[in-house]
């Protein structure tokens, strides 16, 4: 099980990690360089109700691979909406999509590998979380490296587009590796 939680810590700080620049990059082409400082000061505006939502998610929820479920594939959904919007507007994104992907990225940071953590404190015992935390913080470290990588190879992974499709698919994996690890570590 911890391999599995492994590798979705790898997978998520990755993603994250190739993310950022995308986000930026998409902002800066968008918005402009003007808007950049705004749109970092509402982060946290736009963080608080989703801070909320994922704690009512949390009561919600009656299994820790549920929330992980439903919080990876909403971020997903979202990472394949801005797909949509920049590859439907032929050459001419509107604003939104820049909005939306820096919310989108910023608050997936904040959110996803918490909740990670959290599960997989929730599904471990002391004794072994002694054992497996480092090589999990390890594999983080090794997937944050791996993220930074694909970044700088980001025409050949199909730019933009790929990379952020890309992003939609580790939210897919990272829900399946903790569906896999939970039913593992719980049984």
């Amino acid at each position: 099980s911890y391999a599995c939680f492994a590798a979705a810590l790898l997978v998520t700080l990755g993603s994250h990690q190739f993310a950022m620049p995308v986000k930026t990059a998409v902002f800066m082409d968008l918005v402009g360089t003007g808007l950049e400082p705004v749109a970092k000061s509402l982060v946290l505006v736009v963080l608080i109700p989703i801070l909320i939502s994922y704690s009512v998610l949390v009561s919600w929820c009656e299994s820790p691979s549920g929330l992980v479920l439903v919080v990876a594939l909403g971020y997903a959904a979202v990472y394949v909406v801005v797909v949509i919007g920049l590859v439907a507007a032929v050459g001419d994104p509107p604003a939104w999509i820049a909005w939306l992907l820096y919310y989108a990225t910023e608050t997936k940071g904040v959110v996803v590998l918490p909740m990670i953590w959290s599960v997989i404190t929730d599904v471990t015992t002391p004794e072994v979380g002694k054992k497996a935390y480092p090589t999990l913080f390890f594999a983080m470290q090794l997937g944050g490296i791996a993220g930074s990588c694909l970044a700088i190879k980001v025409d050949s992974l199909g730019g933009v587009v790929g990379l952020l499709l890309l992003q939609a698919a580790s939210c897919v994996l990272l829900a399946g590796l903790a569906r896999l690890a939970c039913r593992l570590a719980l049984a």
